[in-house]
């Protein structure tokens, strides 16, 4: 059931438009008003940590001891249709490619900026143009968080597992436009969180892109444990893809365009590699 949930989440997010109600940040927003927290109010760790896992709980235990295997299978590819895709990320992107088609520099750099901020929440104080480097890091982490992240969750833990990463990655989102205390809290959070899933999300990179060429940097970011997943995927990307940084002044944005398409393709090919391993654990037995 694994498999077919994901691939009746994955059909839905590519055909339909969701409504702003079937989009994680708005029913994380819900969640942690229902919950009583505020974005401008400090928080200790331990109750934005059990604020993030008390959804995943509750749905563990519905699943274990009250709903039904069907029951389950519709709730699972549920969870699975509100974790998957960002409407804003994928809105963004779109604009970007318009604008680097133009040779529009200005739009450009204004969708990457908005880019920055829904991806890191914060301003991009970058003044120097770029050869598409930076949209290629936002693009392989929006791929990850969205997608292969949530794919890697599901395989391994399920539906409770999707919804703690979700609970996770939105409180961040969520606090990230206010730098305090609850931003380093839940950075701290999703970076466990992020530590096995990105590693595996860049062993895929290795798979589907050339694999003599990534490895060595797939094992040096083994070792590196303060690495964030932006720039551990971005270093193993690049390798895998065979991306080559030009000339950020002289670099046109058609230019920057076919390196950002590049390592929007690498990714693609890497949530189909998830699949691909999904199916072959489902017929071998270890998943159902």
């Amino acid at each position: 059931m694994i498999l077919i949930s994901l691939l009746i989440a994955l059909a839905l997010d590519r055909v339909f438009t969701r409504p702003e109600k079937w989009r994680s940040a708005w029913v994380a927003r819900m969640m942690l008003i229902k919950l009583s927290v505020k974005r401008t109010k400090q928080y200790a760790s331990w109750k934005l940590w059990s604020a993030v896992v008390l959804p995943a709980l509750i749905l563990l235990m519905l699943e274990c001891f009250v709903i039904g295997h069907l029951l389950t299978f519709v709730i699972q590819t549920a969870v699975l249709y509100l974790a998957l895709g960002c409407t804003v990320v994928r809105d963004t992107y779109k604009s970007w490619l318009q604008a680097a088609n133009r040779e529009d520099n200005e739009a450009c750099d204004l969708f990457q900026r908005q880019l920055y901020l829904a991806m890191l929440g914060k301003e991009d104080k970058a003044s120097e143009p770029d050869d598409g480097t930076m949209m290629q890091q936002l693009l392989l982490l929006a791929n990850y968080q969205f997608y292969a992240a949530v794919i890697i969750f599901f395989i391994f833990l399920g539906a409770p597992g999707v919804l703690l990463y979700v609970c996770a990655r939105e409180t961040h989102r969520y606090f990230c436009p206010h730098s305090s205390k609850n931003t380093v809290h839940t950075r701290k959070l999703m970076h466990i969180l992020d530590w096995a899933p990105v590693r595996l999300t860049a062993l895929g990179y290795l798979v589907v892109g050339h694999f003599t060429r990534a490895f060595p940097v797939w094992v040096d970011m083994l070792t590196r444990t303060r690495i964030s997943a932006h720039e551990l995927l971005w270093r193993v990307g690049r390798q895998a893809e065979l991306i080559e940084p030009d000339d950020c002044k002289t670099c046109s944005k058609m230019t920057a365009c076919i390196h950002v398409l590049a390592g929007v393709k690498l990714a693609k090919r890497n949530v189909l590699f998830l699949l691909v391993v999904t199916a072959l654990l489902t017929i071998t037995g270890w998943i159902l």
